[in-house]
């Protein structure tokens, strides 16, 4: 926020902080609503677009009345986890592929590999605040910037140390990086 807007607002902060985990979890349904759309299935979108909404709606009202602001935050929380959720059960349940088993098999790894390099950004991004930088616009830019390239170079590494990506993935990768004359030598480990 302090990169973007030049000063840093606490109450978009908290916004943040609360909306993020719900559409990280949001976003593990684009493909699978494509799928859906391609099976000639939009009734799982649909279900699950409609009951969140519903409870959005019902879960702010009531939530504003109890918490303010936030209160809406809060209610867009549960609404969007709980209607994503809910169509990546019905999804699955179509594909007669559990749920359980996509979240172990699919999931669970590259989550684990983000963790640990946010816990490594956190720790970075710590360490600067307590050097007595001054968080300037500009300087905030850059600290993104390195912050991102750690987490590029982190959770890379993971995915190809701990074989998360197979032989068709870094093909596709390897396909990728080729550029007219030139073709990198990947060492895959």
């Amino acid at each position: 926020i302090s990169a973007w807007l030049g000063q840093n607002l606490t109450p978009a902060v908290q916004v943040i902080r609360i909306l993020a985990p719900c559409y990280i979890v949001n976003l593990l349904t684009a493909a699978g609503t494509s799928m859906a759309l391609g099976m000639g299935k939009p009734e799982f979108h649909m279900k699950a677009g409609a009951f969140q909404l519903t409870l959005n709606l019902a879960l702010s009202i009531i939530l504003i009345l109890k918490y303010g602001f936030i209160g809406v935050v809060l209610g867009t929380l549960a609404a969007l986890t709980l209607s994503s959720i809910w169509f990546l059960w019905m999804f699955h349940r179509q594909l007669q592929y559990p749920l359980s088993a996509f979240v172990r098999q699919v999931v669970a790894q590259p989550l684990l590999f983000s963790l640990i390099a946010g816990l490594v950004i956190f720790g970075l991004n710590y360490l600067v605040s307590c050097c007595g930088f001054v968080p300037t616009r500009i300087f905030n830019l850059f600290l993104l910037l390195v912050d991102g390239i750690f987490f590029i170079l982190i959770y890379g590494w993971a995915v190809f140390r701990f074989k998360y990506i197979d032989e068709y993935d870094k093909s596709l990768a390897a396909q990728y990086f080729y550029f007219k004359h030139w073709r990198p030598k990947i060492n895959w480990g």
